[in-house]
């Protein structure tokens, strides 16, 4: 794979637990880094499912996110 091509991958790059915010995702692109809450991954998800775009680092991320908010519900019944 080039390394212009292999610097263009999306990645879900890590998690982060904001005060006021919950969770968010961290998702690079080559040199570009963004953050996503789970509403921002869910409707970026779909946009990407309508236009044919990759969405499976996005998708990792927001599966990421599900579980950590499960385990949190979990833990406090």
């Amino acid at each position: 794979m080039a390394k212009d091509k292999l610097n263009k991958i999306e990645r879900f790059t890590g998690l982060f637990d904001l005060p006021g915010e919950g969770f968010v995702a961290q998702i690079r692109n080559g040199v570009d880094t963004r953050l996503y809450d789970r509403q921002g991954l869910q409707h970026l998800i779909v946009k990407r499912k309508k236009t044919g775009e990759d969405f499976e680092a996005l998708d990792n991320a927001l599966a990421q996110i599900n579980i950590l908010v499960e385990v949190g519900r979990a833990v406090n019944i």
